[in-house]
């Protein structure tokens, strides 16, 4: 009997077991290239801050609990390099806070990448009336984040709708030496509240006429970026002036009381008020009879000198960073109730 050509089932099967003995062995032989640990994969953080009169930088990366440590008061800054191949950077930034109980502002800004080689850090300090601002500057030291202390509120320039806490308005009376002022009395008594981030303001404008106007608190500055501030232009009239810088708003410091003296009514003569023209900012009584100031107004403000925890303390318990860390137990950016306001400090993540 003539046999077929090819294996047995035994024979595959002895070949596979050669075949698999040799791969196996040859396996172990090839090299392997191990892809090394990049420093990308590690972490840490960086602290800039003043502790008493000295400022100081401390570096802390993953893994050494030895944190480097550098003394820049004779410099005036801290000079943060990020390591290489940084995967992203966390900025987080507090002003130096207010003897009036104010905090200092915070910041917290992501980067996904370094962005500058190198940056300086200057921080702003704490102070009795104002805190000063902390600003971070990139390696061409153009500034790239800044950040405002905390305000001293007992200073009217420094108070806003947010400040509010309540107003309330009288209309002009009826006076029998003053007969012109019933041309301007009507049935409703005036109202006021706070609207959005302006004083609505509802009154007798003749004695048919009840009307509302939006008078703004704030003039808008360049650097607040605030809702509260304004342009003169967004004002009604000619003479419904930003509140804060009228002449005919008088402050009382030690009951947080502002008394606000209305002059629409020059518009009708086409004048603002000068010294021929003028109101008492006590009693908002015109001393021309026939051009009376409509209303009198006192907003309440709350200068409160309750010492305000800043959002970066809370943020940096909210890490859970160790209790004897100096950037815990310094509490950048709180208010004081009295003296001065904590300073400020950066805290970068990586």
């Amino acid at each position: 009997m003539v046999r077929k050509s090819g294996y047995t089932l035994l024979e595959a099967a002895v070949v596979m077991l050669i075949v698999s003995i040799f791969i196996a062995v040859i396996a172990t032989v090839i090299p392997h290239k191990v892809k090394p640990k990049t420093e990308s994969d590690a972490h840490g953080h960086f602290e800039c801050y003043y502790s008493g009169n000295r400022l100081v930088q401390r570096t802390f990366a993953e893994g050494n609990n030895d944190p480097e440590i550098v003394d820049r008061t004779s410099q005036g800054f801290c000079e943060f390099v990020p390591p290489k191949y940084l995967r992203f950077l966390i900025i987080n930034a507090v002003g130096g806070g207010s003897g009036t109980g104010n905090a200092g502002k915070f910041v917290s800004t992501f980067y996904n990448s370094a962005l500058s080689a190198s940056y300086k850090i200057y921080i702003g300090q704490g102070a009795a009336d104002n805190g000063s601002d902390t600003h971070v500057n990139n390696a061409e030291d153009d500034e790239i984040i800044r950040v405002g202390g905390g305000i001293d509120l007992t200073d009217i320039r420094n108070t806003s709708v947010e400040n509010i806490i309540g107003c309330t308005v009288t209309g002009l009376q009826h006076d029998d030496n003053r007969p012109f002022n019933d041309d301007y009395i009507c049935d409703k008594g005036p109202i006021c509240e706070v609207s959005n981030d302006k004083i609505q303001v509802s009154y007798c404008r003749t004695n048919e006429l009840y009307r509302t106007v939006y008078l703004p608190y704030q003039r808008r500055s360049v650097s607040s970026g605030s809702d509260d501030y304004v342009e003169a232009s967004e004002t009604n009239f000619r003479n419904t002036q930003v509140i804060v810088e009228s002449p005919y708003t008088s402050w009382d410091y030690a009951n947080g009381i502002l008394t606000y003296c209305d002059t629409s009514l020059w518009d009708d003569w086409g004048r603002d008020p000068d010294a021929a023209w003028t109101v008492n900012t006590s009693t908002c009584t015109s001393n021309n009879e026939i051009v009376p100031s409509l209303y009198k107004m006192q907003i309440r403000i709350d200068t409160s000198r309750e010492a305000a925890e800043s959002q970066m303390t809370k943020y940096i318990k909210m890490l859970q960073y160790d209790a004897s860390d100096a950037i815990t137990t310094i509490e950048p950016g709180n208010g004081k109730s009295s003296g001065k306001g904590n300073d400020g400090a950066v805290l970068i993540i990586w």
